[in-house]
């Protein structure tokens, strides 16, 4: 169902959340201790293997990120030693890893 009013987020261990990123299927958050969680599908591996949720979940395979992004289907997040990872959909070479496989 559409909703036309903001949603409290809930169920992230009550840690502050310093981000958050919206794409077209899914959404991110990072808490304080650098932690991901997603929600959403997983086809173009947006939650990075994980499988889809309709409930945030903990995304293990980062750690340490102080801030993310998220394209219609394609991922990047900055970690605190300046490392930039991508992922997801790369039909195009979005993720600029040479490539056109999602990762």
């Amino acid at each position: 169902n559409n909703r036309v009013y903001a949603t409290k987020v809930s169920g992230i261990d009550g840690n502050e959340i310093i981000d958050v990123a919206m794409s077209h299927n899914n959404a991110y958050i990072i808490n304080k201790k650098g932690e991901l969680f997603g929600a959403g599908v997983d086809t173009a591996y947006q939650l990075l293997g994980n499988g889809g949720s309709n409930k945030f979940i903990k995304l293990n395979q980062l750690s340490n990120l102080i801030s993310i992004n998220s394209g219609y289907s394609d991922e990047g997040a900055i970690l605190a030693n300046g490392e930039t990872w991508v992922w997801g959909h790369d039909l195009y070479g979005s993720l600029g890893n040479g490539t056109t496989t999602n990762v």
